[in-house]
């Protein structure tokens, strides 16, 4: 296994983040990941640890898919899109119902809590335990 110093420096080569924020600057992306800019640029850059919520905060905030942030070699060991999908349409729809919104830390954290929950989980169960953990946090 590799230590979790040499993944935070392959993470900082090929990670895709500066690729799809497009004209989002690095200081109004941190600003509303509510961290420092220089607490995103460490994590960009490889130089501490990146955590799954915080990949999920920043596809939300730049309206793309967690893995799309992802350096391309990591992709056959992300998540399965149909989970990670399941989750998100499951959230929104559920806020929506509820009438209720959430920050994009708090939501992203939601997302990630429920994406493991279910990724272990068999088929037939995933909505069920998703709904059933929403209905917990609601």
């Amino acid at each position: 296994m590799k230590s979790s110093q040499s993944i935070n420096r392959f993470w900082g080569k090929h990670n895709r983040v500066k690729q799809r924020k497009g004209k989002v600057t690095l200081s109004a992306l941190s600003r509303q990941m509510e961290i420092d800019q220089g607490g995103l640029s460490k994590i960009l850059n490889g130089d501490v640890n990146i955590y799954l919520h915080r990949i999920v905060e920043m596809a939300i905030l730049l309206n793309c898919k967690p893995g799309d942030l992802l350096p391309q070699e990591w992709l056959s060991i992300s998540i399965p899109h149909a989970d990670l999908t399941l989750v998100i349409e499951g959230v929104e729809d559920w806020l929506t119902q509820h009438q209720l919104t959430l920050d994009a830390a708090h939501k992203a954290a939601l997302i990630t809590e429920i994406v493991d929950l279910v990724h272990e989980s068999p088929e037939a169960r995933k909505k069920e335990i998703m709904h059933q953990h929403l209905l917990k946090v609601g």
